[in-house]
């Protein structure tokens, strides 16, 4: 006849009775051993630990969509800085060229224009 007892610090202790009175203990080493509770439990640490990296990933990518954003307006900005400062080069230029061409010795003020294209812009007539 055999008897087991547990015990927390030595695990299962089984016990034989012999035939000359004189009991032999026997004792079994604890193994570590995973059961399905705690299977479901390091399942949800794991899915944790993933929700928690991707979670990052996105915010992470959240932001670089922002900052790109917001470089792509400063340089759209930038672009139409330079387009209305070629602009006014331009016209600067163009000014610059009327003022300096021979015909400009035989321009008047349009006060004092009396005839443009074959009439006559003299208010007294």
């Amino acid at each position: 006849m055999a008897a087991a007892r547990y015990t927390r610090n030595q695990g299962y202790v089984v016990t034989k009775k012999r035939a000359a009175s004189r009991a032999t203990l026997r004792t079994t080493t604890r193994r570590f051993s995973v059961g399905p509770t705690a299977a479901r439990f390091a399942g949800i640490a794991v899915l944790g630990v993933l929700a928690i990296i991707l979670a990052n990933f996105k915010i992470s990518d959240s932001r670089s969509v922002y900052r790109d954003s917001t470089l792509h307006k400063q340089i759209s900005n930038q672009e139409a800085e330079v387009e209305r400062l070629n602009y006014e080069v331009a016209r600067a230029k163009s000014i610059e060229q009327i003022q300096n061409t021979p015909i400009k010795d035989q321009m008047v003020p349009i006060s004092e224009v009396g005839q443009v294209a074959g009439a006559t812009t003299d208010k007294s007539q």
